[in-house]
């Protein structure tokens, strides 16, 4: 796990949250190849996690935060952007993509 950082998140209703930004990667090697696991989860500082996004592949993950926003990699330059103002089963990525909210499954 790698903890990005923490950014102050404005609820629709108005109240402010902060959100702890961690991301995760590792790969799974399965009978016939590879599969990647990478998720970005959005915590509270009691460590409630408040949504888990499954962002594909590495590559999709953000790098850092800075001016409050999570900021990316995207066709070589760094490009900042802020959380949606609404935390939905999606995460659209302005230059990248949308991303489900990930399923976790206890073992």
């Amino acid at each position: 796990m790698h903890f990005l950082g923490t950014v102050k998140f404005i609820s629709p209703s108005g109240k402010e949250l902060d959100l702890r930004i961690v991301s995760s990667y590792r790969r799974i090697t399965k009978a016939n190849g590879f599969n990647d696991q990478s998720v970005l989860a959005l915590v509270k500082t009691n460590n409630v996690p408040v949504k888990i996004y499954d962002f594909v592949s590495r590559q999709n993950l953000p790098i850092g935060i800075r001016d409050n926003g999570l900021v990316y990699k995207i066709k070589d330059a760094e490009k900042v952007v802020p959380l949606p103002a609404k935390l939905g089963e999606r995460l659209c990525v302005e230059g990248l993509s949308c991303f489900a909210e990930a399923i976790l499954v206890e073992i």
